[in-house]
């Protein structure tokens, strides 16, 4: 079976609260190369979805976007990981007893330490949750590199048969001119 290498696919799923997109798209590359265009800041899931894609794909240019978004009630998301601010407050606080100054930290103290970071689930923890649509692109960009292949290999076929057709009257003129 032929199979090309153009092909795209794409998946959701929404699977304990997240919602998780995936687009892939494959050209034609002598050699396999992987570019994620999304979680930037995400290395770890960075390096499983790129190996997930190495096993799955052997050649091609493989471009790839991943969209994750938490669903639910938004009136109970929270933004900013308290535990990291506690601990930032904690540390401001137990600097200044040890040097003895007289104010305490404010917010705009933690604001300039950049200690209000996004609240993000473990990337070890998301990764069960987008594996599966990943999976499923992987499967349907292939069904679409398989459906591209069979019309290549039809048009293949007919050109072939036409060329065959050609030919056999190149070859019959031939015999009937060098009578």
């Amino acid at each position: 079976m032929i199979k090309s290498m153009t092909g795209f696919g794409t998946s959701e799923t929404i699977e304990r609260k997240w919602r998780t997109t995936v687009r892939i798209r494959t050209v034609n590359n002598r050699y396999l190369a992987v570019k994620l265009h999304s979680l930037h800041g995400r290395p770890q899931l960075q390096v499983y979805i790129e190996k997930t894609l190495k096993d799955a794909f052997h050649r091609g240019k493989l471009d790839i976007w991943v969209d994750i978004e938490q669903q639910g009630d938004s009136r109970k998301k929270r933004f900013f990981d308290v535990e990291v601010l506690r601990d930032y407050l904690a540390e401001l606080e137990e600097i200044c007893r040890a040097l003895s100054l007289a104010s305490s930290p404010t917010i705009s103290d933690l604001i300039q330490l950049g200690a209000f970071q996004p609240l993000q689930e473990a990337d070890e923890e998301l990764w069960p949750i987008i594996r599966p649509a990943i999976m499923h692109a992987i499967g349907a960009t292939k069904d679409a590199r398989e459906k591209e292949g069979s019309h290549i290999g039809t048009e293949l076929k007919q050109l072939m048969d036409e060329l065959s057709l050609l030919l056999t009257r190149i070859k019959e003129r031939f015999a009937y001119g060098s009578r």
